[in-house]
């Protein structure tokens, strides 16, 4: 066997609709991703998510008002200079988390320049708006913001973006900083309303709204009602059930994996999953890397492959450089974020060799 995955899925202590959205994506890697071991292996972070969190951290700091006393002529520069932290902070982590790889620095990540360009203007477009329009009324209650709600009974927390307040309603806005946004998608449907069971349930008003803030200040908005939440309240119910039943009975496994170039995009598990490298159901072009059996090592950055996977290359020979881990001749080894170069892998900063059999252990047809 090429792979044999040795690993033991735990029920959370508490759901969040993010991790719930992770369950209805691909159950098999939300059950790696709760083996502790396995997740600290595996789990590293990347540019797009650390840009994802930069701007959540700014927003969050526009929206609790924190740049209320700045003069608007230096607001620009202010909004701007938090930006720069937050994202410093977040090349940090990747720096520690990578070690020793060298990470390129934020001005080089894919998407940064628009991602600061859009993120900056967005924050300031909304405090020079919420500063013409003045103060709320009184009688309507003050925005959540980053505001932790809880129901113990069904063992759900979430923190929603931003909770906007009415007499007798409210609306939910998640931000999104993705480019690819086009029109709220099913699961930001779905965080969206359990995010909105969390605040009725707290506040006992009613939803009135779900929407989706674009990088760009773009609202993609749908109006809900209690029984498009109570709906999807149902649906969480019995899909978060058949998988505490599944870790009861032991049985998560490859079978419940559902592969596509979307799910497994930047899933931190691909380098052992096989549902994923056998998958012929898409069209993953150059997307997936290898597996395969070390026939050559060159030196500590250059290796031959005899490959496994994917199906359609099966015995091929192919050169990797650039991988920077120790390979010997007869392991198993699967290679992701790596350049796919004519017969040839080339590795970058983030690129993930992982042995799945040593030389001694690789015994496969």
């Amino acid at each position: 066997m090429t792979f044999q995955v040795d690993f033991r899925a735990t029920i959370p202590n508490w759901w969040s609709p993010s991790s719930y959205n992770r369950l209805y994506s691909c159950a098999y890697r939300f059950g790696l991703s709760t083996d502790s071991e396995i997740y600290r292996k595996f789990a590293k972070p990347n540019t797009f998510a650390a840009l994802g969190t930069a701007a959540h951290r700014l927003t969050e700091r526009a929206w609790s008002n924190e740049f209320e006393e700045i003069d608007s002529i230096d607001l620009g520069a202010k909004i701007s200079d938090v930006w720069n932290q937050e994202v410093e902070i977040q090349f940090q982590k990747i720096l520690t988390a990578w070690a020793p790889s060298k990470v390129p620095p934020p001005r080089d990540w894919p998407f940064y320049s628009i991602s600061s360009t859009r993120t900056i203007k967005r924050i300031l477009n909304e405090i020079t708006d919420f500063r013409a329009r003045g103060h709320q009324p009184s009688n309507i209650d003050r925005p959540w913001v980053e505001h932790e709600l809880f129901d113990e009974n069904m063992c759900l927390k979430g923190t929603p973006d931003r909770v906007i307040f009415f007499e007798e309603s409210f609306i939910v806005q998640d931000l999104k900083t993705g480019f690819k946004i086009k029109e709220m998608s099913e699961s930001h449907r779905r965080q969206l309303l359990l995010y909105a069971h969390l605040v009725r349930s707290d506040t006992h008003k009613r939803p009135k709204r779900i929407e989706v803030v674009k990088s760009d200040g773009q609202i993609l908005g749908e109006n809900i009602s209690d029984a498009d939440v109570d709906d999807c309240l149902q649906e969480f119910r019995s899909k978060t059930q058949d998988f505490m039943n599944s870790v009861q009975r032991d049985s998560v496994s490859e079978d419940v994996a559902s592969p596509s170039p979307e799910v497994c995009g930047h899933c931190h598990y691909r380098p052992i999953c096989k549902s994923f490298w056998a998958d012929s159901k898409f069209d993953w072009s150059d997307s997936r890397g290898s597996v395969g059996r070390v026939i050559r090592v060159s030196n500590n950055n250059t290796l031959t492959l005899e490959q496994i996977y994917p199906s359609d290359c099966v015995g091929e020979v192919i050169e990797v450089s650039n991988v920077h881990q120790t390979s010997a001749v007869g392991d198993i080894v699967s290679i992701v974020n790596a350049y796919k170069q004519g017969s040839s892998l080339r590795g970058r900063w983030n690129t993930i060799l992982t042995t799945l059999r040593p030389a001694d252990e690789s015994h496969i047809t």
